[in-house]
């Protein structure tokens, strides 16, 4: 029921003729995250720049969540908690 991941899956359709899953979502995300950070930037960025500001990423709304980067690199997200009911997977609230 996100409005966000509605819009990928419906563009996704149309561009693939196929249903996107985790690793398309992944893909999305990601690809925003770098358009987002060399946006500010338009002349470019060094190696440890981009480092720099990859790390200072916090609450950015992705597919996947809001995610803040952690002192090691690694994303953090938040948590989400699924159950199957009636033949289909949701989103327990």
């Amino acid at each position: 029921k996100n409005p966000q991941i509605e819009e990928f899956v419906k563009r996704y359709r149309e561009a693939f003729r196929d249903e996107p899953g985790l690793l398309e979502a992944a893909a999305h995300d990601g690809a925003l995250l770098v358009r987002d950070i060399l946006s500010r930037r338009p002349e470019g960025l060094k190696r440890a720049e981009f480092r720099q500001r990859l790390l200072e990423v916090r609450e950015m709304p992705l597919l996947m969540g809001r995610v803040s980067m952690g002192e090691d690199g690694d994303a953090r997200l938040p948590l989400t908690l699924l159950t199957v009911a009636n033949g289909r997977i949701s989103e327990l609230p």
